[in-house]
């Protein structure tokens, strides 16, 4: 049995996941789940049950989100046959398994209650789930889906998109952290071991300088100053 670490991790994996299969559609619309004693088992796909809680209404919008986020028209000529690479990575054409079999995970109560307390959306430890390059690839999802949302929010300033400009920007940050947390102490890049998906091996082929510790950092503070700002647009707490 797989474990998540948070609820909203066990949601952002079957985001992958859907993003894997080329799935479009609302992951929390199937996904169910179910509480037992000690944790809540989710179970993504398979089911017409609409997802439950408000646990991932910022993570969980779909895997067609990500796909999008990747396929942006935003590229540069030269760089469209690495996004490609990395698109053909995340649909999955090297996974090799069935992907229309359900894929369950389970959330123990003690680390989401752990998490709460500490203010973490992902949880203080290193994820089982989710390898350290595809954290830094939804880093660049989640910034890219900030920066496209501060355009339309310059457009509409609505309340409604600045909040989702805000939280596009927190994930940013707190996915580029949870690569970082792969680091080993006083070591200057992400080693082999952390990285076990055919999108996270082809994001560091892609882009092997982003696997650095300076890199990390830099992309970390870009991603909190950009939130500092994003929250200020409108008053709110830096």
């Amino acid at each position: 049995m797989r474990y998540a670490r948070t609820l909203v991790e066990a949601y952002l994996y079957f985001d992958l996941a859907a993003a894997e299969s080329g799935a479009a559609g609302d992951v929390r619309a199937r996904t169910t789940l179910t509480e037992g004693q000690d944790a809540w088992t989710l179970r993504f796909g398979g089911a017409d049950d609409a997802g439950q809680g408000d646990d991932a209404d910022q993570a969980g919008q779909g895997g067609n989100r990500i796909l999008d986020a990747l396929q942006g028209d935003d590229a540069d000529q030269a760089g469209q046959s690495q996004g490609n690479r990395i698109l053909d990575a995340l649909q999955g054409h090297d996974a090799g398994r069935d992907r229309s079999a359900p894929i369950e995970v389970r959330v123990r109560h003690s680390t989401e209650e752990a998490a709460r307390r500490r203010g973490l959306r992902f949880g203080s430890d290193t994820s089982e789930l989710i390898d350290a390059g595809q954290w830094i690839q939804l880093s660049t999802v989640y910034a890219r889906r900030a920066l496209r949302d501060g355009i339309a929010y310059a457009q509409d300033p609505s309340e409604e998109r600045h909040r989702a400009v805000v939280a596009d920007w927190e994930f940013a940050r707190d996915t580029a952290i949870e690569a970082a947390k792969h680091l080993p102490e006083d070591a200057d890049e992400i080693p082999d071991e952390a990285i076990w998906t055919p999108l996270g091996a082809e994001t560091r082929r892609a882009a092997p300088d982003r696997f650095t510790r300076d890199r990390l950092d830099r992309d970390i503070a870009f991603y909190q100053q950009s939130l500092e700002d994003a929250r200020r647009q409108r008053g709110g707490a830096a």
